[in-house]
């Protein structure tokens, strides 16, 4: 036999093959995956608090002058950082970090973004109450709405709002309290 009439699979055919292979593994891993948990959401953002107290610490005062302004000071007191739970039109929850930046030549402040994290669509926020709520039986005193954010505010000292923010997802609940003592974030597997 000559060697223009052996049969065989030309280099085109099986890269074919396999990036068909491929596909199907991805589809297969994905359609597999375990939606992500109330839980899961509620320890995403307390890292966030986390690292929102330990910027406003490391960023120090307010300056005098911005304190000075009452709007500014009614609005934000000496929040140096905040973090904002919310969720959008589409359902995806997001927390926020941002840092509180002085305007140079004026009394004024502006917020920075630092963090941002999508926490997807698996589960969503249901509220808030406005202090540390640890004992299990709480349900959120304010309800969520979809564009208007959770306000968890830091100031220089390291100290964060209290706060208690609710997520829940199908049967799965958690909820993220923010203690006033050090802006200590706890996160716990029921309300």
């Amino acid at each position: 036999m000559g060697l223009g009439s052996q049969r065989g699979f030309t280099l085109v055919e099986l890269m074919v093959v396999v990036a068909l292979i491929g596909i199907v593994t991805g589809l297969a891993i994905s359609a597999n995956r375990e939606p992500a948990r109330p839980f899961d959401g509620a320890q995403s953002a307390a890292a966030i608090v986390r690292e929102a107290a330990r910027r406003a610490v490391a960023s120090g005062q307010v300056r005098g002058d911005v304190l000075e302004d009452a709007a500014e000071f009614a609005a934000y007191g000496d929040a140096r950082t905040r973090v904002r739970v919310s969720v959008s039109s589409d359902g995806v929850v997001e927390v926020i970090a941002e840092l509180r930046v002085e305007d140079d030549s004026q009394p004024e402040s502006t917020w920075v973004e630092l963090t941002r994290r999508s926490l997807g669509r698996d589960f969503t926020v249901a509220g808030s109450s406005p202090r540390a709520e640890l004992t299990d039986g709480t349900s959120p005193e304010d309800a969520a709405t979809a564009g208007t954010p959770i306000d968890i505010y830091c100031a220089p000292t390291g100290i964060c709002d209290g706060v208690t923010v609710y997520f829940e997802g199908g049967a799965r609940r958690a909820r993220l309290v923010v203690m006033p003592l050090g802006g200590a974030p706890a996160t716990f597997a029921s309300w």
